[in-house]
C-alpha cells in the first residue's frame, strides 16, 4: 500500500473510533502529546445556547453570571486566557468547558466534515 492509502486508512480508523468510543476517548487513546485541534463551527452551532453543552451547574453558572449565553460568546472568550479569569471558574471547570465545547462542535459536523476534521487533525499533528 502506498502512503496515501495508509493515510486514508488512518483517517477512517480515527473516524470510526470516534463514532464508537467518543471523540475525547479516541484522542486520549491514540495521541498522548499536546494536540492542535480545530473544529469548524457552523452558524447554527455558534448560535446555540450554552445550555446545550450539558455543563456542570458550577461551570454554567459562572458563564451565565459573566453574561455568556451562546456558544459564540464562549468561543470568543475561550480563545483567550480571559475564560480563566471568570469569578469562581477554576481549572477543573475550565477543562470541562473546553472539552464539552470540543465534543459539541464535533457532534454538529456532518459525516463528511468529521472525516475532513480527522484529515486536518492528522496533518496538523503529524509529529505525534
Amino acid at each position: 500500500m502506498n502512503g496515501q492509502t495508509n493515510y486514508e486508512y488512518a483517517i477512517q480508523t480515527l473516524y470510526e473510533s470516534a463514532n464508537e468510543n467518543g471523540l475525547i476517548s479516541t484522542l486520549h487513546t491514540v495521541f498522548k502529546a499536546p494536540l492542535q485541534i480545530n473544529i469548524p463551527f457552523g452558524p447554527k452551532t455558534y448560535a446555540a445556547s450554552i445550555d446545550e453543552l450539558d455543563l456542570s451547574v458550577r461551570a454554567q453558572n459562572c458563564l451565565k453570571r459573566a453574561g455568556i449565553m451562546t456558544v459564540e460568546n464562549l468561543m470568543d472568550l475561550a480563545s483567550t486566557d480571559e475564560l480563566l479569569k471568570l469569578r469562581n471558574l477554576g481549572k477543573k471547570s475550565y477543562n470541562e468547558i473546553k472539552t464539552k465545547l470540543l465534543v459539541f462542535g464535533y457532534s454538529k459536523l456532518s459525516e463528511i466534515d468529521k472525516k475532513e476534521f480527522w484529515r486536518d487533525f492528522l496533518k496538523n499533528n503529524s509529529q505525534t
